[in-house]
């Protein structure tokens, strides 16, 4: 689950959370909670910095809020469509599972 800001003033969802609104510049917001997200777009990486990694590691932008994507961590190979489950490690790291 991670949590989205929704601006009070004009109901914009955003992530991650600011501390001005982008279209009306409000400065309150509520926070919402997502669970899962639709995968719209995937990669996978096969090296980093010089070296090659043991195994690819696969990153997708998930839709999880009206007009909200997240780039996350994905535990594989997955369709264009799919809904996947998301979690959040507290820093950086936000990561999806297939549900």
């Amino acid at each position: 689950m991670i949590e989205v800001s929704g601006c009070v003033a004009c109901g914009r969802r955003l992530f991650p959370a600011r501390l001005r609104c982008p279209l009306c510049g409000g400065f309150e917001f509520l926070a919402f909670y997502v669970e899962a997200g639709t995968v719209e777009g995937v990669t996978s990486l096969v090296h980093t910095l010089g070296q090659s990694l043991t195994a690819p590691v696969y990153l997708g932008v998930l839709l999880v809020a009206e007009n909200v994507r997240v780039l996350a961590r994905i535990d594989g190979p997955v369709e264009i469509g799919s809904v996947m489950a998301l979690s959040f490690n507290g820093e950086t790291l936000i990561a999806a599972q297939r549900t």
